[in-house]
């Protein structure tokens, strides 16, 4: 989410509901925490991971649009890695399926080229080779 330094409000969030809004409301009560946290470690680009979360503030500057002008920001992402967790043994066997099959089809074909194509005699193949008898 965006958020503007000078009057704490939400410019921008994936959570429609909290644009707007000042960070007191559209922040859950361990978001205000933790960024608060992070906002009085005085650096550029602060981190923390907590119960499969990560959370990760960067203050910027950007051109604000009513003034055309830079304004500090802050950049607060959180990213929950329960759910990327839950769904990874779903995606690993997608995988390993789609490049099992994939294989299977390339030897099918490498071993119908061999036998008909690169094994068998010219003349079987080509009806030029004709050789009279």
């Amino acid at each position: 989410m965006l958020i503007e330094e000078e009057n704490q409000h939400i410019i921008s969030d994936n959570h429609n509901e909290s644009i707007g809004k000042n960070i007191l409301q559209g922040l859950t009560a361990r978001e205000q925490e933790i960024f608060t946290t992070l906002d009085s470690d005085n650096e550029l680009i602060s981190s923390i991971f907590l119960e499969h979360t990560s959370y990760y503030l960067h203050k910027t500057h950007l051109i604000n649009a009513d003034f055309n002008k830079l304004r500090p920001y802050y950049i607060f992402i959180v990213l929950d890695e329960m759910e990327t967790l839950i769904d990874t043994p779903h995606i690993l066997g997608l995988i390993t399926g789609i490049c099992t099959l994939g294989m299977l089809i390339f030897f099918v074909a490498l071993y119908w080229m061999q036998k008909y194509l690169l094994l068998s005699p010219p003349c079987s193949n080509n009806p030029t080779f004709n050789i009279p008898r």
